[in-house]
């Protein structure tokens, strides 16, 4: 049995609802200058819909219970999440019929929604999908208004693990209204 067997959603083509991607762009504007994490779930009969956002803590933040950090890395650049709380919504969301299926995080300062070369290694590039799901990145800018830096969401982007390549490719994430 494969991971498209048993998580489907792995495979990309997603949709999401509109409540759902503000609660995702809200935490990307709330936690700038530095990067948001969370997780977005969605009915398991439903492998392709996500409705339910979900931030969570960027330890890389407040520098609490957090490995050191990669050389000349910061918040504003980097985001770990708690591996036990991850674990947990992991095993939840399977036994409630409600799985997590995408992992986001933001990149601030107009780095775009790009999957950059250290969420790639983190998540298995090369060699295995490391966790069960695929990663939204949201693009955050800042725009000048009336003398007042305005953080805004420019971009929002889906990224799978491509099993055959064993590389992460972007994928269609849709809106639902």
């Amino acid at each position: 049995m494969s991971h498209l067997d048993t998580y489907p959603w792995v495979a990309g083509d997603l949709q999401i609802t509109s409540d759902a991607l503000a609660a995702m762009h809200q935490n990307a504007l709330y936690e700038y200058p530095n990067e948001c994490c969370g997780y977005i779930s969605g009915p398991a009969d439903k492998p392709g819909m996500l409705d339910t956002a979900v931030a969570m803590q960027n330890l890389a933040i407040t520098g609490s219970n957090v490995p050191a950090l990669p050389a000349e890395r910061t918040s504003q650049d980097y985001f770990v999440m708690d591996p036990l709380k991850v674990d947990r919504a992991i095993e939840d969301g399977e036994e409630s019929g409600h799985p997590v299926k995408v992992i986001y995080h933001s990149h601030p300062n107009c780095k775009g929604g790009y999957f950059s070369e250290e969420d790639r290694r983190m998540f298995g590039e090369g060699e295995g999908l490391s966790l069960p799901v695929s990663f939204i990145v949201i693009g955050v800018d800042c725009e000048q208004s009336l003398e007042l830096a305005v953080p805004v969401v420019i971009e929002t982007r889906l990224w799978v693990f491509d099993s055959l390549t064993k590389i992460f490719i972007e994928s269609q994430l849709s809106v639902l209204d």
